[in-house]
């Protein structure tokens, strides 16, 4: 890997915490744009504004819980396989 002496939880928790800020912004302002949408637009787009608004918080979640674990996971499968 690019860094030999650290084993993969290092470096992929330092990237996670230095991207969790820009993720949690970027979720809000986007949210923020499609709640205003969702109050203010008509019924045959509030729908739609649902959905984006759910999966606007499904992916954050995803981001931010699930991705660094499958990561973790993937990367401890490859190096068992690499060793057996």
């Amino acid at each position: 890997g690019l860094y030999p002496r650290q084993s993969f939880f290092e470096p992929s928790n330092s990237s996670i915490t230095s991207t969790l800020g820009r993720t949690v912004l970027t979720s809000c302002s986007t949210l923020l744009v499609l709640l205003f949408i969702f109050i203010r637009g008509g019924d045959a787009i509030r729908s739609f504004v649902f959905a984006m608004i759910f999966g606007v918080i499904i992916g954050t979640f995803a981001t931010i819980y699930v991705a660094a674990p499958v990561a973790y996971l993937t990367d401890a499968r490859r190096n068992k396989g690499a060793k057996a």
